[in-house]
């Protein structure tokens, strides 16, 4: 059984380090540090998921509205999400055996 939800995501555009470097003189206090704000953006993703993890997450476009022929496109693209995770399991499955060696008498003691 699979199951859909859309959530919003709130995505950061952070400086890196050496963006937000500045100098300044030994004598000079050091610079304040301003607060960072919540978010850059947000964006409407849809997480399909089953009982053993997520399946697949699509993200939709700005100011997108989802109609039946935009939902018709995620349920193919899930088929084909779910047919490459039966072969990922399929190929990474294992199948241990088990092996027994009689003991002898040295290895008891």
């Amino acid at each position: 059984m699979k199951k859909v939800s859309e959530t919003w995501i709130y995505y950061f555009d952070p400086k890196t380090k050496q963006q937000s470097v500045t100098w300044k003189r030994a004598s000079s206090p050091t610079p304040k540090k301003f607060k960072v704000s919540n978010s850059s953006g947000k964006v409407t993703a849809l997480v399909f998921w089953d009982a053993e993890g997520i399946t697949m997450v699509e993200y939709l476009e700005k100011g997108a509205t989802i109609t039946g022929s935009h939902y018709a496109d995620h349920i193919r693209k899930l088929q084909e999400a779910i047919k490459k995770k039966q072969k990922r399991q399929t190929a990474s499955s294992c199948c241990f055996t088990k092996t027994t060696y009689p003991l002898t008498k040295p290895q008891l003691r």
